[in-house]
């Protein structure tokens, strides 16, 4: 045997091949081993030779591989729309020896989760699917997802599911179809009809159900004759003065009114009309004065769980979508009219004792009075009964009888409900022969008769007394009439007991005795409580007392928690809870909840039952119609809107309407609702409170859960959250905003509009206008810029459109909120009609100076009515010629101005015209025309001569400047050279550019008198040419424009300008000067007095000196030549002596000024100083001046304000008092303001306290030391106004303070 290897290298033999033949038995054995190069599946063979035989072994080698494998069917079955999340898991299993991946996709609109929608098995494994369904309305689910296996083929799941509503349906008893009205038809007053139906729940699960009857529903009509007229019946039912509300559940009854049903079950109700008569007659047991009477009712069953509160379902009309079913109860209600003939009394005359007398009557009902004709009755219509009856002397009545209610046994019984009174009346003659009386010895029988007397009778006549009184044994068991029997204390024997009828109390007799005894009983029980009143007050007035023991008022002391028991309960507002058996009404349960809602508990109630009582109450298991009393609602809690990971907080109602505790417990089972608290509540009786409940997400998407929640530990309904949970957004109040001019608003803001912001959120939106900048820009802007908008508000945004010729009229922006939406606004302009014009189309400039700056204006008008916009296309249409602004605005009904500035630097003649472009209207054109005239001025002195000009004194020479051009000129004298000299000009024309640099333009043909000023400050001589330059003749002329020219379409030159080179002659003068050395010496040249009126007496003065000497070797004669002052020259407080004098050579004098002080204030005079006989230029000025102070107090604080006080409290404070200008002292007095009380009386509650009794002590050297003064504030009532005091120094200096007393 030998063994063949495969063909493909992928497989490789090891095996030994024998060369000897194998025994019998022996085996031979060979290895394959495969080695894969990529993942795919390759097939080989082995050859096997033995001997003759030739046997082929087929080699098959798989890559490793996944197997998945999932159920295709998801099925949940029938579930209850209750917004309950239900989930289903599928198995996916690996069974290769590979990992397999795999992908749901799901695309449907049913909220249906899948987790994972992917993910990876390891071979042998098996993972779960979850699917999740939102059960949130009715529908029918057969969704199919799309799952990819890897290495397989797709495959489809299926989910189905039927989610119904759990809803409650009544059928008819006998026919099993379904009932929407229940049809009683007629029925006697007093009597009852039962009719049965059958209630079905009609989904999966089991629900607690409960009967209301709805005594306010629209359509409800009791005790109302619907076939007679509709003003009658008004009428009648206004004539009413009853005022006793018909009780709705006497009427109908429904047993049982409540229940619980498992799924899909059904049980039987019997429903009970009881037709009332709603007026009550004279004799309350007959209906002979009643009327018919229709009844149209309604009644609900409802699912016990969460709903709205019984006073919103009262204002609505429609019904809860619970599964709740309306029922419609319809009847009338029936007098009976019976007729007995021939009368209602019957005399039986005259008979023996023994025997008796058989009058005949006849008992009938009218032919066809109702529609009871087919109606179970042992009285048919307009037939007759005759009657006999025997008897003597009684009253007697017939009863008819007819179904009625057993509300134990839920059944109806045969009773009487009407009843006929008959008056029999007889005389009754003894025998004349006795009998003799067979009574046992020492027993007697009495008898008692009408008239309360007893006698004693034998046993023969009491018998025949019995047996005649037979008849008047039904009227013993009248269940009217109360009848006090006796017994005679020996025979035990029952005595015969009479009432007359003719003294006895009618039933509304009885009925006004009871009231009354009521109402006494009430007036008596009110004393009493009004007696213990007083009886508390005293014994609290005494335990108060009026000394005063220094306790607080309430100081750490706690009030005694109530308990139910100490609280008593008002059963007069009309919330009565109902009985076990009667229904329940939405009129009884919306005054429940109304009263519930006064008690509402904010905070503080328990969490667990604490106390013996709410234990024990919290244990008791509840009916379902308790548990339908406990509101837990809305039963839908919708959040709307509610942003990603923000807060929203909704309240959870919970009401107890019972008159014990309840424990509710709330379980929230989502992540998204784990911030509620507190979840669990015990409830005191009547009483509400709110649980919020808050909501937080962070997954953008539809929430739809319910939460679930237990009374007593019973679970008793659900209630359904659910919200949208979006992003940030801000809503624009319009896409687009089109700004139209504005009548009477300024140019640069006519054109604004707004746009409003909206934040339908509950979360602030922080925004940012960004603008979409286009190639022609944008001319919008929007503000504020940036902000926030808060939740549930809004903002206004200003969006204005800056105006010019060129600004777009259009732009776009984009409103951008942080982690949220992006909303594109689309801004558009709409430039009304304009009209504009030029004042002077063609402007002459006339002659223009040459380098000289001339301005002229155009005026541009606006006759339109609406602002117009500008544009002057070329600004430079001359060398040296500027047009400016280049671009502006004419407001409505004014002008603008358009400046043209010409400077020309040759001489030249133009004429030209200038573009000027309105926006949406036809251009302007400007014409300019003038020439340019070179400057021609000339002075009016041919030299100036400055001979002898002492050193430190001033000399001025005067001219003239004549300009002999019909243009302006500018005259520029530049003395940096010659800073002795100065130019003086006239008031207000020329202008001192720096400090040797003097200006003055001078106007076509205008003569100008200036002044050549020299102020020598050394020996010297002066020998130059006045340097003048006309216009600024050889300054460069500025640089070109960088803003390139408008092209024009045609020549704007209707002259061509031709320069023309000209030479311009400056009029300079020779001036010539000699600076000559002072002769004369003054020590100072100005003298200032610091003067206190309080230093000397008013006839005093001040002194001070100066001296003069003469520095030369000849004679000087000096003199002061008094100016006209400011304060009365010569006579006025300032003095001068000597005022004139010879000094000789190296001579000095001593000059006095003396300074007399009038009145405080600051003085000043000049006084020049002459040599020799010179007139006109004074040879030095002395300045004299004086300031006289006043005294003076500086308070600090300057105001002062106290506290509030309490009443005859004092308050204090503190002032600080600065005295100055008092060298001798002085002193300080206070005037008080007197306040009035509020009891008319007045009073001073301020006092001061001065230093020293006011006195300021004399100051040396000016210095002042402060003073320390004390103002207080004292009132024993609360003042009418507000107080202010004065505090008065020698000026009348004060300072002001103000108190308010408080009296609490």
């Amino acid at each position: 045997m030998r063994f063949r290897g495969p063909i493909s290298k992928l497989f490789k033999l090891r095996v030994v091949n024998p060369d000897r033949p194998i025994a019998s038995g022996l085996s031979l054995t060979a290895t394959v081993e495969y080695s894969p190069e990529k993942e795919e599946n390759t097939t080989d063979r082995l050859v096997l030779v033995s001997e003759d035989d030739i046997i082929e072994i087929p080699l098959h080698a798989f890559c490793p591989a996944c197997s998945l494998q999932i159920d295709s069917l998801v099925d949940f079955g029938s579930v209850v729309a209750n917004s309950q999340v239900i989930s289903k898991e599928v198995e996916l299993t690996n069974r290769g020896s590979a990992p397999g991946a795999f992908q749901i996709l799901y695309q449907g609109d049913t909220p249906l989760s899948i987790t994972p929608t992917s993910g990876v098995l390891a071979p042998g494994s098996t993972g779960v699917v979850r699917v999740e369904l939102c059960t949130d309305q009715p529908r029918l689910v057969c969704e199919e997802a799309k799952v990819q296996l890897q290495g397989g083929a797709d495959m489809v799941l299926r989910i189905c599911v039927e989610v119904v509503e759990q809803v409650l349906e009544l059928l008819d008893w006998s026919r099993g179809e379904s009932l929407s009205c229940l049809r009683f038809g007629p029925t006697y007053f007093g009597t009852s009809r039962l009719e049965k139906v059958i209630l079905v729940n009609k989904g999966p699960d089991a629900s607690d159900w409960v009967a209301v009857l709805q005594d306010d529903a629209i359509g409800t009509e009791a005790g109302t004759d619907l076939q007679r007229n509709t003003c009658v019946a008004l009428l009648e039912k206004d004539g009413r003065d009853d005022g006793i509300p018909l009780d709705f559940c006497g009427v109908i009854t429904c047993v049982p009114n409540q229940g619980r049903l498992e799924p899909y079950e059904s049980t039987t109700l019997s429903v009970r009309f009881s037709p009332g008569c709603n007026r009550a007659p004279k004799d309350k047991g007959s209906s002979v004065n009643a009327t018919k009477q229709d009844f149209s009712l309604f009644m609900k069953f409802e699912i016990v769980g969460s709903k709205q509160s019984f006073i919103q379902q009262q204002n609505t009309t429609a019904l809860p979508c619970n599964g709740s079913v309306e029922l419609a109860v319809t009847g009338s209600g029936l007098p009976l009219s019976l007729t007995v003939s021939p009368s209602y009394s019957y005399n039986f005359q005259q008979c023996i004792m023994g025997s008796a007398g058989r009058p005949t009557l006849s008992l009938s009902r009218p032919v066809a009075t109702s529609p009871l004709d087919n109606a179970r009755t042992w009285c048919c219509p307009s037939s007759h009964t005759r009657w006999v009856f025997s008897g003597c002397g009684i009253s007697w009545r017939c009863w008819v009888r007819w179904h009625t209610w057993d509300s134990s046994a839920a059944q109806l019984n045969l009773q009487g409900f009407h009843r006929i009174v008959l008056h029999l009346s007889a005389v009754c003659k003894e025998l004349s022969a006795r009998a003799a009386r067979t009574v046992s010895p020492g027993f007697s029988r009495a008898v008692t008769m009408a008239t309360g007397q007893s006698d004693s009778v034998c046993s023969g006549e009491l018998d025949t007394c019995v047996g005649t009184s037979s008849l008047s044994l039904w009227d013993s068991q009248n269940p009217d009439q109360n009848q006090c029997v006796t017994m005679k204390y020996r025979t035990r024997a029952q005595p015969y007991s009479y009432v007359d009828p003719d003294f006895a109390l009618t039933d509304e007799e009885d009925l006004q005795r009871k009231q009354h005894r009521g109402r006494y009983i009430l007036f008596i029980r009110a004393l009493r409580q009004s007696r213990l009143e007083r009886a508390r007050d005293r014994k609290l007035a005494e335990a108060q007392g009026e000394r005063d023991i220094g306790i607080p008022p309430a100081g750490g002391l706690l009030s005694p928690r109530l308990s139910l028991q100490d609280v008593e309960l008002d059963q007069g507002d009309g919330c009565v809870l109902p009985h076990q058996n009667s229904l329940l009404t939405t009129c009884a349960l919306a005054a429940m909840e109304t009263r519930a809602d006064s008690s509402l508990v904010t905070g503080g109630t328990n969490a667990v039952p604490s106390t013996a009582e709410e234990v024990a109450d919290c244990r008791k298991t509840l009916t379902a119609q308790q548990r339908y009393l406990v509101v837990i609602g809305p039963s839908t809690v919708d959040f709307e809107e509610v942003c990603a990971q923000s807060v929203s907080v909704q309240q959870l109602n919970l009401v107890n309407g019972l008159r014990t505790h309840v424990w509710v417990q709330v379980e929230v089972g989502c992540p998204e609702l784990q911030r509620s608290s507190p979840l669990s509540h015990v409830l005191a009786p009547l009483s509400r409170t709110t649980l919020p409940l808050i909501f937080e997400s962070a997954t953008l998407g539809t929430f739809n859960r319910s939460i679930s929640y237990t009374v007593n530990g019973r679970p008793s309904g659900r209630v359904v959250v659910q919200g949208e949970v979006v992003p940030v957004a801000l809503d624009l109040s319009a896409p687009e905003v089109v700004l139209c001019p504005t009548h009477g608003l300024l140019a640069q803001s006519s054109y604004r509009g707004s746009v409003t912001l909206y934040n339908r959120r509950n979360h602030p939106a922080h925004f940012t206008w960004k603008p979409i900048i286009t190639d022609q820009g944008i001319a919008f802007s929007v503000r504020p810029a940036t902000g926030t908008v808060e939740a549930y508000h809004e903002l206004d945004c200003e969006v204005v459109w800056h105006p010019s010729f060129y600004s777009p009229l259009e732009g776009q922006f984009d409103l951008c909120v942080h982690q949220g939406n992006t909303v594109r606004l689309q801004c558009v302009t709409k430039v009304g009609p304009c009209s504009i014009q030029l004042a002077e189309q063609h402007m002459l400039l006339g002659s223009v100076p040459l380098n000289f700056t001339t301005i002229r204006t155009a005026v541009l008008r606006n006759t339109g009515p609406n602002h117009t916009y500008f544009q002057v296309f070329d600004v430079y249409p001359l060398p040296g010629m500027l047009l400016t602004p280049s671009e502006g605005v004419v407001p409505v009904g004014g002008q603008a101005e358009i400046q043209v500035h010409f400077t020309p630097e040759a001489v030249v003649k133009f004429d030209t015209r200038v573009e000027i472009g309105v926006k949406s209207s036809k251009s302007l054109e400007l014409r300019l025309g003038g020439y340019v005239e070179p400057p021609l001025v000339d002075i009016s002195v041919k030299c100036f001569q400055f001979h002898g000009v002492h050193s430190g004194s001033t000399r001025a020479l005067p001219f003239s400047l004549q300009n002999l051009s019909s243009s302006p000129a500018c005259v520029q004298f530049d003395l940096s050279e010659h800073g002795d000299f100065a130019v003086e000009f006239p008031q207000d024309t020329g202008t001192r550019l720096e400090s040797h640099l003097y200006r003055i333009t001078v106007e076509g043909l205008e003569t100008v008198d200036c002044s050549l000023i020299f102020s020598p400050k050394q020996v010297a001589a002066y020998d130059f040419n006045l340097p003048v330059t006309l216009n600024d003749i050889g300054v460069p002329s500025p640089p070109p424009s960088s803003v390139p020219k408008t092209p024009c379409f045609r020549d704007r030159h209707i002259v061509t300008p031709r320069p023309q080179a000209v030479t311009v002659v400056t009029p300079s003068r020779r001036v010539q000067a000699t600076a000559l050395r002072p002769p004369l010496e003054m020590s100072q040249s100005s003298v200032h007095f610091e003067i206190n009126p309080m230093d000397v007496s008013p006839a005093a003065v001040e002194l001070q000196t100066l001296e003069l000497r003469n520095t030369s070797q000849e004679e000087v004669r000096w003199r002061f030549a008094w100016r006209t002052p400011a304060h009365g020259g010569k006579e006025g407080p300032f003095t001068v002596s000597p005022e004139t004098g010879i000094l000789q050579a190296e001579q000095s004098v001593r000059i006095t000024v003396t300074f007399s002080p009038a009145l405080p204030g600051l003085l000043s005079v000049t006084l020049p100083l002459f040599l020799w006989k010179e007139p006109l230029h004074p040879y030095r000025v002395l300045f004299l001046s004086a300031r006289v102070h006043a005294p003076a107090i500086t308070f600090l604080p300057p105001r002062i304000i106290l506290a509030p006080v309490p009443l005859d409290t004092p308050a204090s404070v503190t002032l600080s008092l600065l005295p100055t200008g008092y060298p001798r002292g002085s002193s300080l007095r206070v005037e008080l303001e007197e306040a009035e009380l509020e009891v008319g009386r007045r009073v001073q509650p301020f006092s001061v306290i001065l230093p020293q009794g006011g006195a300021i002590p004399a100051q040396a050297g000016g210095d002042s030391e402060p003073l320390t003064c004390t103002i207080a504030f004292c009132s024993p009532e609360p003042p009418l106004h507000r107080l202010t005091h004065h505090l008065l120094g020698p000026g009348r200096q004060q300072v002001s303070g103000r108190g308010v007393c408080d009296s609490g």
